[in-house]
């Protein structure tokens, strides 16, 4: 976790640097600066939920084997069409079989 967190302070660093040349460019051509906070802000929010899908897809193999077991185990116990007929409200829970993808729920955990 230190690791993820020094890159993320590194590419803060590397954000702050790039707004302020930013700043530079448009006082120049003078037009209106940039908020430096708001942008930083968005930059550390951008920054850190990276930093979260990159350390959850550590784990996203072992979901995936998690739901298919226990599909599988469900099926086994209530039919081969348990799984096949979730209401529409819950597409999150079909894309954990399909392809990776974000879940209201789960967040983006299994994307690349």
């Amino acid at each position: 976790m230190e690791k993820v967190e020094a890159d993320v302070l590194g590419a803060m660093r590397a954000a702050e640097r790039t707004i302020v040349q930013r700043n530079v460019i448009r006082r120049a051509a003078k037009l209106p600066q940039l908020d430096v906070d708001h942008e930083l802000a968005r930059e550390v929010a951008v920054l850190t939920r990276r930093a979260q899908r990159e350390a959850a897809s550590i784990f996203a193999d072992d979901l995936r084997r998690i739901h298919r077991d226990t599909l599988i185990e469900y099926q086994t116990t209530h039919g081969p069409e348990f799984g096949k007929s979730i209401s529409p409200a819950y597409p999150w829970f079909l894309s954990l079989s399909a392809a990776p993808s974000c879940s209201p729920l789960l967040g983006c955990i299994f994307q690349k």
